[in-house]
């Protein structure tokens, strides 16, 4: 159960009509290490003389830690610096650990596991310490790509967050070793592009979506015509 009465009977003796009987402290709950936060639990209060029964009813809002885990990004900075995961790399991986509930956590401990052959985890476990409500902490996981995976396959990280008898899980997929044109070196000569249509592409620094270049089609005459780049 949520929760559990320990001490739930009281006596007030004769009640003046009128007047009010203080029952500060006559009860007594246990709430479960593991209630959901702000679950409201239901207590009904039974009030009888002897002769008459008067029931009435309340809820208690319980605060409790609400964790999450979510992956934040890749730390290649010791390999090609290119923020994703190639054949061979030794990469962190960062994730965020959160408490969105409305109590603070216990100490917490974040896991890392994957189903991927070709992928060694150097740090398996990882000390967030206590999250406070509604805060979060950041942190990483080392691990190793092996270098004969094939270009384009895609590897499992589930991540596990758990405090106390609380505890958040998510899985994250990420490609390995994915050929992106990105178009800095000024040119089309990275790849095996054919720009031999009636209106060739072009390279531009005019509103690219990242970086400084972007590559453009070229202009069509009003009477029609094509401008591919297989």
């Amino acid at each position: 159960p949520e929760a559990e009465v320990v001490q739930g009977t009281v006596t007030y003796g004769d009640i003046a009509a009128g007047s009010v009987a203080d029952g500060t402290g006559a009860f007594a709950v246990s709430i479960a290490n593991n209630v959901p936060d702000q679950e409201n639990v239901q207590f009904t209060v039974t009030f009888t003389d002897g002769t008459d029964t008067w029931d009435g009813t309340f809820y208690m809002t319980c605060n409790a830690p609400d964790l999450g885990v979510e992956f934040a990004s890749i730390d290649d900075a010791a390999e090609n610096n290119n923020g994703l995961l190639d054949p061979g790399e030794t990469v962190n991986i960062n994730v965020n650990n959160l408490n969105n509930g409305h109590m603070d956590s216990e100490a917490s401990t974040c896991t890392v596991t994957s189903s991927s052959s070709y992928v060694t985890i150097n740090t398996s476990d990882i000390s967030p310490g206590i999250l406070s409500t509604g805060g979060s902490t950041s942190g990483a996981f080392s691990i190793t790509i092996d270098g004969a995976i094939p270009t384009g396959t895609t590897i499992d990280l589930t991540f596990t967050l758990t405090a106390g008898e609380y505890s958040a899980i998510t899985t994250t997929n990420l490609p390995v070793g994915l050929l992106i044109e990105d178009w800095e070196s000024g040119t089309f000569t990275n790849y095996e592009w054919e720009n031999t249509s009636s209106s060739p592409w072009t390279i531009t620094t005019v509103d690219p979506y990242e970086g400084t270049s972007c590559s453009q089609s070229g202009d069509l005459p009003e009477s029609g015509g094509e401008s591919v780049l297989p």
